[in-house]
């Protein structure tokens, strides 16, 4: 019984140490033209960027096309957060784009996202294509 209970509760801490978040996002492109699935950016409170987020792609799509991109967007923070008053500026981000090569499929890009502070997303894009 001591060893059920001890294997039980390693397997729960082991299941606390999941360093990255997943979750999926669906989309429409239209074939031919490039879409952006997102942008990322890590921003401090006076609204100056907070060093760059790192894209990586973990499956490339197979009807098109990914490229990551530097540029600038606006941020969204829900209005409790101190950064809120950055939503009205445009802040230095990187942003994943996809570009369909054939239209009436369906396709899919996994990317993982690395903040500056350390936090990584991982966020499958299903992309329909038209």
């Amino acid at each position: 019984m001591r060893v059920l209970l001890t294997i039980a509760g390693l397997a729960l801490v082991l299941a606390g140490c999941q360093t990255t978040g997943g979750n999926s996002s669906r989309r429409v492109a239209i074939a031919g033209k490039p879409l952006k699935l997102g942008h990322y950016m890590s921003v401090n409170p006076d609204c100056t960027p907070a060093g760059s987020a790192t894209i990586r792609v973990l499956s490339s799509p197979q009807n098109g096309s990914v490229a990551v991109r530097a540029g600038s967007d606006f941020p969204y923070f829900f209005r409790n957060n101190i950064r809120s008053n950055c939503n009205g500026r445009r802040v230095a981000s990187q942003q994943l784009w996809y570009t369909a090569r054939t239209s009436g499929v369906t396709d899919h890009v996994t990317a993982e996202v690395i903040y500056s502070n350390g936090i990584a997303r991982t966020t499958t894009y299903l992309i329909e294509t038209r």
